[in-house]
């Protein structure tokens, strides 16, 4: 009975929350930390995700932990993409003013009977309700991560370079933004084509977005070499670093040269801390990401502390968000997103 009423106090509490949503950020929520960005879409005090199966969108609340559909619908089984308003939402989601925002990609027959690449860019309230199309952009698939920034849309798009109605993985990526004030796409930078070409987008860290990009080759075989930038928001300006970029933060950037060492930087403040432990050297792609001082590397069973250096072992587990005080994780041998406290994930 418990589990019950907590139930229906929490989809209370949703149902509330999105429809008193105040319209005071255009920014992506920071309070709260992803080290999957392309997984989850942060808003206030939880994510939306897509279900497994049919895709419905679902909304975690942290404060609760319990997962629902966005659909308000009283009975709905989510099964119906023509009634139920957790339907038909892509998984490049993102949030500004207080809606749901997503791009809808697709291949279409265009004037000359060419296939090409149309992208609609939708926005809904955050149940999903009161869907309307914002704008259009011809001949371009958007990439996985989407960062908004004085109210804009920034995200790596990709030029498939379809011929004769078959894509050639010969492709065209570009960095590029929307305005939703004048209601514009821009291309802010147009990279080299060719075969392997690839844009990434990390997050922000300081007053500037982090991203990567791979050269296009003219031989598959060939391997496309990595370039890692920053691009400022208020200059326009393009910086290349000259590390590794492994994750952007906001406050923190995780970089790493080429023998392996981790270098952290606080934004702002000069501070720098290098981390030359193999245990962390060896684990480049293991996730890693900095709350209250501490270098989590859960992927591969390490945390280290900034102030101290002093090394600990922990619970292996995928960091999610971190969220007052309690890292949202996923265990190995379960799926499910849960709360814990740092003490639960130390093991010494």
């Amino acid at each position: 009975m418990r589990k019950i009423w907590r139930a229906i106090i929490f989809l209370l509490s949703v149902s509330i929350l999105f429809l008193f949503s105040s319209c005071e950020s255009t920014d992506n929520d920071e309070t709260l930390y992803y080290v999957s960005p392309r997984d989850y879409t942060a808003y206030k005090n939880g994510i939306f995700l897509n279900a497994d199966g049919n895709g419905a969108v679902e909304f975690l609340d942290f404060d609760s932990m319990v997962t629902v559909p966005i659909c308000p619908k009283p009975n709905c089984s989510h099964t119906d993409p023509d009634t139920c308003s957790a339907l038909g939402i892509s998984s490049e989601k993102f949030i500004y003013d207080d809606k749901l925002c997503w791009f809808d990609s697709e291949f279409v027959y265009g004037e000359n009977g060419e296939i090409t690449e149309v992208s609609t860019l939708y926005s809904a309230d955050v149940d999903g309700t009161n869907r309307r199309k914002i704008a259009v952009l011809d001949g371009l698939f958007p990439s996985a991560g989407i960062y908004v920034k004085n109210g804009k849309a920034y995200f790596g798009a990709r030029d498939f370079g379809c011929k004769n109605g078959i894509t050639t993985d010969y492709d065209k990526v570009y960095l590029y933004s929307y305005d939703f004030e004048s209601q514009e796409f821009s291309e802010i930078l147009s990279l080299k084509e060719g075969y392997n070409a690839e844009i990434s987008i990390f997050g922000r860290y300081e007053n500037s977005l982090a991203f990567r990009f791979s050269d296009g080759v003219e031989n598959k075989a060939e391997p496309s070499t990595y370039h890692y930038m920053f691009y400022d928001f208020d200059s326009g300006e393009f910086t290349e670093c000259d590390k590794v970029i492994h994750c952007a933060q906001k406050d923190w950037l995780i970089t790493i040269e080429d023998d392996g060492t981790i270098v952290i930087n606080r934004a702002y403040s000069g501070d720098e801390y290098r981390i030359t432990d193999e245990r962390f050297t060896q684990a480049e792609w293991g996730g890693y990401c900095i709350f209250d001082e501490m270098l989590m590397c859960t992927g591969d069973g390490y945390a280290y502390e900034l102030k101290t250096g002093k090394i600990h072992t922990t619970q292996i587990c995928t960091i999610r968000a971190y969220y007052k005080g309690k890292y949202i994780v996923s265990f190995m041998s379960n799926a499910e997103l849960v709360a814990v406290k740092e003490k639960e994930l130390l093991l010494d």
